[in-house]
């Protein structure tokens, strides 16, 4: 016999895995989930491991005559994404860079960024995202990661950004007349809500 076997992670779970035999010729069923557990049978039940770690799980199977033994490394993470700024504060027009901060980045193919406008972008990727924000305010920064598996997890930094910076804007009581008028203007810009205009 040949001893083959996939498996996957639960997405809500990443202590759970789901293991297929994918065996040729195979009769009976021998697993070693690295753990100290074992199983015999073709179908595992979903086996929860103890924590995160590497663990070689091996299956053992034979057709009466041939015995074959097959082993697979597993590192266990919960990859929760996470991230930092090159700065979090600064004045409008402001391009602050992000860069994820997970555990195993290999495990990541894909980085989906909402900068707190309410757009998810595509990071593809890379673990690093520049964005430049042109209004002042406060913005809550979410990214997305998708690992090799299709799942998705995500990070919410509330407040994460702060941007200064006041709104010009101005008025005038008559904007039009004979050459030689005296224009009257009144300054009608808005603060950030924080700094006084000086």
């Amino acid at each position: 016999s040949i001893s083959k076997f996939d498996y996957r992670p639960d997405c809500n779970n990443k202590l759970l895995y789901t293991f297929t035999d994918r065996s040729i010729g195979a009769t009976s069923w021998n697993w070693e989930f690295g753990d100290g557990s074992t199983f015999s049978g073709q179908t595992p039940p979903a086996h929860s491991f103890p924590s995160n770690g590497t663990y070689v799980v091996s299956l053992t199977t034979s057709n009466g005559t041939c015995t074959y033994k097959h082993s697979r490394t597993i590192i266990v993470s919960d990859n929760i994404p996470d991230f930092t700024a090159s700065a979090k504060e600064g004045c409008k027009s402001f391009t602050p860079t992000f860069t994820s901060t997970i555990t195993d980045p290999q495990f990541i193919t894909q980085y989906l960024w909402n900068f707190g406008d309410g757009i998810e972008r595509d990071g593809g990727s890379s673990g690093s995202a520049s964005f430049t924000y042109t209004e002042a305010g406060n913005y809550n920064i979410t990214l997305i990661t998708v690992d090799t598996f299709g799942c998705r997890h995500s990070v919410t930094k509330n407040n994460f950004i702060r941007v200064n910076g006041p709104e010009a804007y101005f008025s005038s009581l008559n904007n039009y007349g004979c050459k030689g008028m005296i224009p009257s203007f009144t300054d009608s810009t808005i603060t950030d809500g924080i700094h006084s205009i000086v």
